[in-house]
């Protein structure tokens, strides 16, 4: 990373940017995945296709098509907008980091019915207090 204060980063696909809010980079709405929809609607995941400017990662994607009243009730939330272009990831890393830290995944529970990274997102202080224990 060139800059701490700037949360850029060059992956595979391309360069993002994300934010930093309390001393944590956050990086959200990166795609895994090329968009399943059209031709790739119900068939195996293909790569992204590269981008060449910086794209930017400050503000996560749509959750997948579900019921929005069971989101509500049950998941935690509003999950926002709803697409079948849903195959994106969130990350968040210290901002001052020394030496290679572990990672943790967290998926979303729901039983592919209802959830999204949006309905009940980890807090920042949440995300720093699990990272220091490290």
């Amino acid at each position: 990373m060139l800059n701490p204060s700037i949360p850029l980063v060059a992956t595979r696909h391309g360069k993002i940017v994300g934010v930093v809010q309390e001393e944590i980079h956050i990086w959200r709405g990166i795609p895994y995945a090329a968009p399943p929809t059209g031709e790739l609607r119900w068939r195996a995941p293909q790569p992204v296709t590269p981008w060449q400017d910086v794209r930017q990662a400050d503000c996560f994607s749509c959750a997948s098509w579900q019921d929005i009243t069971w989101c509500r009730e049950l998941g935690g939330g509003d999950p926002g907008n709803f697409s079948e272009d849903c195959l994106y990831l969130n990350v968040w890393a210290p901002a001052v980091r020394h030496e290679p830290l572990p990672v943790m995944v967290w998926l979303h529970g729901g039983g592919y019915t209802i959830g999204a990274e949006v309905c009940r997102p980890m807090t920042v202080k949440r995300w720093r207090s699990a990272a220091r224990s490290w």
